[in-house]
């Protein structure tokens, strides 16, 4: 078995027998498999040689499997961290409950849903994605004041286009879907600007160059938020009560 020891809060296991990988999944342990010599084991973290077992690669796994969120990135007001689904789904429904919110979007599932829909969400988006939907706390009191992110979504079909090129539509290249959501006592104050656009920077960072978003005809303040990040709107998407916005650029 091969070992290696890294000072995280909790236990990581790097073995090369599946006995072991059985044994740690049972007992509710973080495990990474290590396949080499023609040995094929089954587990969701594999590395194929020890060069890849990093300090930050143990931690990430370690963070994943025991769904600690992982700070994302910072902005110069706030913080955007991975949902937490044991401690923020309550604030998530104070945010919801707000004047306003759910106006162009969807409400929560009841607690417990939401609850289990979110433990989903990590364990199968952020398990496996480099993106995701994060929530956004602000720097000055860590008070949860929206979410922010980008998912990869196949590009909707619309009835109509406006002013994009049909080749660009008709891409089979990944776009990520760009969400937001703010505080409704925060708006007109550039947090949904700022978050966004430092979402959208992370990802073009990692070599993405096509987003788009699904924004409500009637929601201005979205259309105009679209419209500063660079979005073009595009065209009606069909029995969805909302228009496609898209941003392309060069790589």
């Amino acid at each position: 078995m091969f070992l290696k020891k890294i000072n995280c809060p909790r236990p990581v296991i790097i073995t090369d027998f599946q006995e072991e990988i059985d044994k740690a999944s049972e007992e509710g342990i973080a495990v990474i498999g290590y396949e080499h010599d023609g040995i094929r084991l089954r587990t969701d973290f594999i590395i194929t040689s020890p060069d890849a077992l990093y300090d930050d690669y143990i931690k990430e796994v370690h963070d994943l499997y025991y769904r600690i969120p992982r700070v994302i990135l910072e902005t110069g007001r706030t913080v955007i961290k991975q949902m937490d689904p044991e401690n923020d789904v309550l604030k998530l429904f104070d945010l919801y409950d707000k004047p306003g919110v759910t106006e162009f979007m969807e409400p929560l599932y009841p607690y417990l849903e939401e609850k289990a829909y979110e433990q989903d969400y990590f364990d199968n988006i952020y398990r496996f994605y480099d993106f995701g939907m994060w929530n956004v706390f602000l720097k000055s009191d860590g008070r949860l004041i929206g979410r922010c992110g980008l998912e990869y979504k196949v590009l909707p079909v619309i009835k109509s286009e406006k002013t994009v090129d049909e080749a660009v539509l008709h891409s089979d290249d990944n776009w990520l879907e760009l969400g937001y959501v703010t505080d409704p006592d925060l708006w007109h104050q550039g947090y949904g600007l700022e978050t966004t656009r430092a979402v959208l920077e992370l990802a073009r960072s990692k070599g993405h160059h096509q987003f788009f978003a699904q924004i409500a005809p009637l929601n201005k303040a979205s259309a105009a938020l679209a419209q500063k990040l660079g979005f073009n709107e595009a065209g009606e998407i069909p029995d969805a009560g909302e228009n496609l916005w898209i941003l392309k650029e060069e790589a």
